[in-house]
């Protein structure tokens, strides 16, 4: 008699998950299609290129346990080593770039967005070709950003709503962001900040409970960069090999203007921000660090682009934007996503590699 129900519901999940699957490769689709025609032309991205570059030289000599020196980021480094091609690598990229935005736009119809402005912010970043290159031909920037979308998510579910499962989703997902690149150490501690502070009212007199807070979010990061350094230096004598951190220390004033100069392109960002803060003085704080995980993404590994802000503080704004907000506010989100679109277009990105060759698909 209870065998049933069960059955039912497993069957269900199973159902929800399959379609939620098809709907996040459907919107990876498009950038496929964009993929097949520029290798078509024998196109292959430089960021495409030194993977494959790092993986024939890996598979060249064996694959072995001295080859931990050169195989970070691991993910992308194992996928060039098993798909052996440019074209391989964009199609795992343009369906991570699907299911990025597919989570995005759950989260956007939970809140309570309008259809007409839930496809205009969607459009306001997705239509700019600069986006469509990083999310089709940069398989490390793209997986490393759809970790962290799913890790923010997690986080505002975990210190705003107060669920629990946020936190450990947050936690393992800047892990799997540490996979695709270094730039998630940045964002983890940013993260682990934020939470701090935004924590700090709620569990102030309850003891150790800011400090499972703080390990909810840290500990997975931590143990695998730990794990992978004690590797790196067990098998071959030196840690931090080709991780790219620390290695090449820029100007801390130019990372904090380029960061600056390229949020005027975000104005939705500004606009989430601001509505925030007026609800909660404490979100001001919170919505700085994630400009402080910029500054030193750029500052500390030099791998800050202009595309990866608008990407990172556009999905934010959409997945952060207030719940039961008025048709004003949403009024104005629609006209400063409008703005994004209009600013990203009549001052298009310039800091792209081969976009003008990628769009030419030769």
């Amino acid at each position: 008699m209870v065998s049933a129900p069960i059955k039912t519901t497993t069957t269900t999940q199973r159902s929800d998950f399959l379609k939620r699957l098809g709907v996040g490769l459907g919107l990876g689709l498009p950038l496929v299609v964009f993929s097949l025609i520029a290798a078509a032309g024998g196109w292959i991205s430089p960021e495409h290129s030194a993977l494959l570059d790092k993986a024939g030289a890996i598979a060249g000599e064996g694959v072995g346990p001295d080859d931990l020196g050169s195989f970070y980021p691991p993910i992308p480094v194992i996928l060039a080593l098993a798909l052996g091609s440019g074209l391989g690598l964009s199609v795992v990229s343009s369906f991570l770039a699907g299911g990025a935005l597919y989570a995005v736009w759950t989260r956007m119809i939970r809140r309570g967005l309008t259809p007409s402005v839930q496809v205009v912010l969607v459009a306001s970043t997705v239509l700019l070709p600069a986006v469509w290159y990083v999310a089709s031909q940069d398989l490390a920037l793209i997986g490393g950003l759809t970790m962290l979308v799913l890790a923010l998510d997690g986080f505002i579910r975990f210190t705003v709503h107060g669920e629990t499962s946020g936190g450990f989703t947050a936690g393992l997902c800047l892990a799997g962001a540490l996979l695709f690149g270094a730039e998630a150490l940045a964002y983890t501690f940013c993260l682990v900040v934020a939470a701090i502070g935004l924590g700090w009212s709620r569990y102030r007199g309850t003891a150790g409970a800011l400090r499972a807070v703080v390990m909810v979010l840290a500990f997975p990061t931590l143990a695998l960069l730990g794990s992978w350094l004690f590797l790196q230096w067990q098998f071959t004598g030196e840690t931090f090999v080709d991780i790219g951190l620390l290695s090449d220390l820029g100007s801390p004033v130019s990372a904090v203007w380029a960061v600056l100069r390229d949020l005027g392109r975000v104005p939705v960002y500004l606009l989430v921000g601001a509505l925030l803060v007026r609800s909660r003085p404490i979100f001001g704080f919170a919505l700085v660090l994630p400009l402080v995980g910029l500054v030193l993404v750029e500052w500390m590994a030099n791998r800050y682009t202009a595309v990866m802000a608008i990407i990172l503080l556009s999905f934010l704004a959409m997945i952060s934007f207030p719940r039961r907000s008025s048709r004003f506010e949403q009024g104005m989100l629609l006209v400063a996503a409008l703005g994004q679109l209009a600013i990203n277009i009549a001052w298009p990105i310039e800091a792209v590699p081969a976009l003008s060759t990628w769009l030419g698909g030769s």
